[in-house]
């Protein structure tokens, strides 16, 4: 039946823009997520050391910069098991954090940007969707609704039909 064959490949269509839609939701979350972080970060550089590793994902500098302060912490921690503050390998990781505190202030200026862009791409990419699935549910409705009509009118021909035949 053509209108039935229509109207599958109306509903697997809704299917897949559904799928689409929760994909986009989910990355539309995790923008905001990353967005919120970079923005808290912007006046803490700090809370970066506590963002889980996938959210950084996206941003490979700020995620090696991470990497890299929490190695030089460590090492500055397993320095002042031997040395006291005042030694100069102690002075010189106090050094290097500074610079990589420095340097991931000044790269999650870059990042909040990149994320904002993000955002707003996600937001028309969830709209796009959006519309489309409600415009193939439309176009479903309608065709539920002739397709009602048609029932109708087709058992009305056929009850005529029967009318006409018991006549004869």
């Amino acid at each position: 039946n053509e209108s039935g064959s229509g109207d599958s490949v109306l509903r697997r269509r809704a299917i897949e823009i559904e799928n689409e839609l929760r994909q986009a939701e989910t990355m539309h979350r995790q923008n905001n997520a990353l967005l919120t972080l970079l923005r808290n970060a912007e006046t803490d550089p700090s809370q970066l050391l506590a963002t889980p590793t996938l959210l950084l994902d996206s941003q490979p500098v700020l995620k090696r910069l991470k990497d890299n302060l929490l190695d030089i912490q460590v090492l500055r921690a397993a320095l002042l098991g031997n040395y006291t503050d005042n030694h100069p390998s102690v002075k010189a990781t106090e050094i290097q954090e500074q610079e990589i505190r420095s340097r991931i202030t000044e790269e999650v200026v870059t990042s909040v940007k990149a994320a904002e862009l993000n955002h707003k791409l996600s937001e028309g990419k969830l709209q796009l969707l959006q519309d489309h699935l409600k415009s193939v549910q439309g176009r479903l409705d309608t065709l539920a609704s002739l397709r009602s009509d048609y029932a109708n009118v087709a058992a009305e021909a056929k009850h005529r039909i029967q009318l006409l035949e018991g006549a004869e």
